[in-house]
């Protein structure tokens, strides 16, 4: 195979591969704007795999490219057919999951194609300020939302809690068990006054209200929003003042995003993904943010 490229214009230019769902779209983005500002690289995006794929785990759903409807201050830069290529054949240096934080990716030396997972907060975090100006949401976004929007913010102590399900579902990743959701519950209804009300979102939320009947708490279904509208929910998480979350980037972005409270409490999983792989919730926390035991 040969490629007609430019030598001098890819010896400094990184490629990030961007693929999954919104909130995997948003850590790859994310991590593209910290590998800009920690490096004299140009940063360009491969939006490939939503052309050959586009689907959940299971092959199922629709995973959209929507980052920039979503969002209103998007920068996309598009390597040519050639240079993509060329990168992914040659230069991709970190093609697994990488989850101990690794400064060099943020500082590169050398031409690079990332197009693993890098899964530890330090790699977006590193760049907060490019990137909560880049997540703007969209007003259509808002728009649309304007009734559950209007509820939760008539709530005195609004909390967010999203359970992943749907595609986790037999697949490497940890799938929380309701007990995980039981102790986040008793931890926040004990520190949280006036009494929290608990917004719910969820991929599988039949399970999750039956898992959650009968419990002494006060919950709210946040169900209007389909798998293709999956904004909706992100932006509405946002707005809330406290959080339960997955191990799911989705609810890490809500949580992360929202500035609704000064002092915010984030309950997140102890463990961020099961199987042969495992990978502790620790390189996913944030400062501040507890730890929940999820056997």
């Amino acid at each position: 195979m040969s490629f007609s490229i430019d030598v001098a214009a890819i010896q400094r230019m990184a490629l990030v591969k961007v693929d999954g769902g919104l909130g995997s779209q948003m850590w790859q983005y994310a991590l593209s704007l910290a590998v800009g500002k920690g490096s004299s690289f140009t940063v360009k995006h491969d939006l490939s795999w939503f052309r050959h794929y586009a689907k959940d785990i299971r092959g199922v759903e629709n995973r959209l490219f929507i980052l920039k409807r979503v969002f209103t201050n998007i920068n996309l830069r598009f390597p040519s057919e050639n240079e993509r290529l060329f990168f992914q054949i040659a230069l991709n240096r970190y093609p697994d999951s990488i989850c101990n934080f690794d400064p060099d990716i943020l500082a590169l030396k050398q031409s690079t194609y990332l197009g693993g997972y890098y899964v530890n907060a330090q790699y977006v975090t590193r760049a907060e300020k490019e990137i909560r100006e880049a997540y703007v949401f969209a007003p259509a976004v808002k728009e649309s939302n304007y009734a559950m929007l209007q509820t939760i913010h008539a709530a005195p102590m609004p909390v967010a809690v999203h359970v992943r399900r749907g595609d986790y579902i037999g697949s490497i990743h940890e799938v929380l068990t309701a007990r995980y959701f039981e102790r986040a519950f008793k931890m926040l209804a004990a520190a949280l006054q006036p009494k929290p009300t608990f917004f719910v979102f969820s991929n599988g939320m039949e399970w999750t209200k039956k898992a959650f009947a009968g419990l002494p708490y006060d919950f709210v279904y946040v169900d209007a929003n389909d798998n293709d509208s999956v904004a909706g929910d992100l932006f509405l998480m946002t707005q809330c003042k406290h959080f339960i979350i997955s191990n799911s980037s989705l609810s890490w972005w809500g949580a992360w995003l929202s500035q609704r409270a000064e002092n915010k409490t984030v309950i997140m999983p102890s463990k961020w993904r099961g199987g042969k792989s495992p990978i502790p919730g620790e390189c996913m926390r944030v400062e501040g943010w507890h730890m929940c035991p999820v056997e």
